[in-house]
């Protein structure tokens, strides 16, 4: 599925997420919403599995979270 911060957020509030795969593009200006929330720690906390560099700075990012 893909979707936006508001949407992750849904899915990690109510621990139905096993994986996320991330795309982080670099701005120069402004700001994005957080991806994981700040305040309580959600239940099921990210893993890092991979990182791996993509071409203008961009970097893939895959997460997996635990049963």
């Amino acid at each position: 599925m893909l979707g936006g911060p508001m949407l992750q957020r849904a899915f990690l509030a109510t621990g139905a997420l096993d994986r996320l795969e991330l795309c982080v593009v670099p701005r120069l200006i402004g700001s994005g919403l957080p991806v994981f929330p700040v305040g309580p720690v959600p239940p099921r906390q990210p893993r890092l599995q991979s990182a791996r560099a993509l071409p203008m700075g961009m970097v893939m990012l895959d997460y997996a979270f635990d049963a």
